[in-house]
């Protein structure tokens, strides 16, 4: 085990060793990094969020018997061995299946990120999804010689669909008597529409964008959350960067995993989330933030994004 006083903490691990936090929500700190986490003997659950800038640091210890499946929210995330070599790089909106062959993870970010990772023990693979238990057997044994092994070789956007069914589900506050039954049935939604987009990814021809192309994304995602309650129209967004409507429309998806105003879409719901969570904002003026007219319009796409009603998230 590694001390708290080391700024980490040991996770990933099927096992509790109080019995009392075994299929319930439990939440936690570690160095700054708000912890949501679940454990059943079947699966383990973790959403880490931050807003501070400044590196942070968790180490975790994987478990062999186990795929974890990745998504990356926010930020980026930077997957580093005992050894300090970088074995996996999360970034915004992407996800992936891994594998790990390694005694001990350090998790590291310098930006604010939200981040969730579901390990499922193989053994529940194996008895749910006997054929893509069969995949993950030759994932198993191409990483023998690695610390880690990823089941698409290029990182999965998130498409929206998957996105909107993640913030639904951490959005909930389910505490019910059927909660384990919840969250591994969950999981295994997640999974299926994981391997699902990462085929569809597949049979499309990879298109790199260069590091230009990169930047002018990047400023375009700037000045659309800079002017989130007034943005731009994809024609003005266009011009701002230097590129023409087609270009921006298509390279932002490669870039994001999302259309321009559904990442903007997306964002807003985050950003109204943290307001109705953390400040005494009414919701009039949580609306009105956002660049919506009608509070009922902002409602209404509250409750699309996350199933709820935003005065239910307060209770």
């Amino acid at each position: 085990m590694i001390s708290k006083d080391q700024q980490s903490d040991v996770l990933w691990d099927l096992t509790i060793e109080n019995g009392s936090n075994v299929n319930s929500l439990v939440g936690s700190e570690v160095n700054a990094v708000r912890l949501i986490e679940f454990i059943s003997d079947k699966i383990y659950y973790c959403h880490a969020k931050t807003e501070e800038i400044g590196t942070k640091s968790v180490t975790v210890k994987p478990r062999k018997d186990c795929l974890q499946i990745n998504f990356c929210l926010a930020g980026s995330l930077t997957y580093e061995n005992s050894s300090r070599e970088v074995i996996y790089q999360a970034n915004e909106n992407e996800a992936n299946l891994l594998y790990y062959n390694c005694e001990e993870v350090s998790i590291q970010s310098s930006l604010p990120f939200e981040g969730l990772i579901f390990n499922i023990h193989l053994g529940h693979i194996e008895h749910t999804f006997p054929d893509l238990f069969q995949k993950i057997q030759g994932l198993i044994a191409n990483t023998k010689k690695a610390s880690v092994g990823v089941f698409s070789k290029r990182p999965v956007p998130l498409s929206p669909s998957l996105r909107a069914m993640l913030q639904d589900f951490v959005s909930r506050k389910y505490q019910g008597c059927f909660m384990k039954h919840y969250v591994e049935l969950k999981t295994l939604e997640f999974l299926i529409a994981l391997i699902d987009d990462s085929e569809n990814m597949d049979q499309a021809p990879a298109m790199k964008l260069s590091p230009e192309d990169l930047q002018k994304m990047e400023e375009a995602k700037s000045i659309l959350l800079d002017r989130m309650s007034n943005p731009p129209s994809i024609k003005e967004l266009a011009q701002l960067v230097g590129t023409n409507e087609f270009d921006l429309k298509r390279k932002f998806k490669q870039a994001f995993g999302n259309t321009v105003f559904g990442y903007l879409q997306a964002h807003r719901m985050q950003v109204a989330k943290q307001l109705l969570e953390q400040s005494d904002k009414l919701i009039s003026e949580i609306a009105e933030h956002l660049g919506y007219v009608h509070a009922t319009h902002f409602t209404s796409a509250f409750k699309k994004a996350f199933g709820i009603l935003p005065k239910e998230l307060r209770k």
